[in-house]
């Protein structure tokens, strides 16, 4: 069985995650579903894998189990997605391996956003965790609309949705057969 595959967009962009839902059949046209994370939630999953918690005035407690919840719709779902996070792009190279952490078992990509200087130290962090082939950079003016990232998205689904997954067999390896010229009599 194939693993699932999960376009996770971290940022950092100028264009709000929740802006991307008007654009959900752009989305589609690669097989990637849109994932529906309302924005609070989405926030304080930031918060909680990013361990802002104190800066925004809340205990750990308010915001534990956030990104837990978020990923478990991940496996619910059987089918590849897309999730937009620009929060995460200021995840340390811990924070971000605790993050990939929940994903383990599906084939993440992520991609970052942004002029060439904003995202070179986040593609730096995170491309010591992924495969080079799971990161994808894309260029964005500070300006950028929901369409033009929805559009860049769209562009790197294609690339994900052409990956060809290994095959996993659920079979045990076949034993080679003993030679019987190789055999001692007992």
């Amino acid at each position: 069985m194939a693993k699932n595959k999960l376009l996770l967009h971290i940022g950092p962009a100028p264009v709000d995650a929740g802006s991307l839902a008007p654009h959900r059949d752009l989305l589609s046209v690669t097989g990637l579903h849109l994932l529906d994370v309302a924005p609070e939630d989405l926030e304080a999953a930031t918060v909680e894998m990013l361990r802002r918690h104190r800066e925004v005035g809340l205990e750990r407690r308010d915001v534990e189990g956030s990104w837990a919840e978020i990923t478990r719709d991940l496996w619910r779902g059987q089918r590849d997605a897309v999730l937009s996070a620009p929060g995460l792009c200021d995840a340390d190279l811990g924070q971000a391996a605790l993050i990939l952490d929940h994903l383990a078992g599906l084939e993440v990509h992520v991609a970052v956003t942004g002029s060439v200087t904003a995202r070179s130290d986040v593609a730096q962090r995170w491309g010591r965790l992924l495969p080079a082939l799971r990161l994808h950079q894309i260029e964005l003016d500070d300006d950028a609309a929901a369409i033009d990232l929805a559009e860049a998205l769209t562009g790197v689904g294609h690339l994900v949705a052409a990956t060809q997954p290994r095959p996993v067999s659920r079979l045990r390896p076949r034993r080679r057969p003993v030679d019987a010229l190789t055999r001692v009599p007992a």
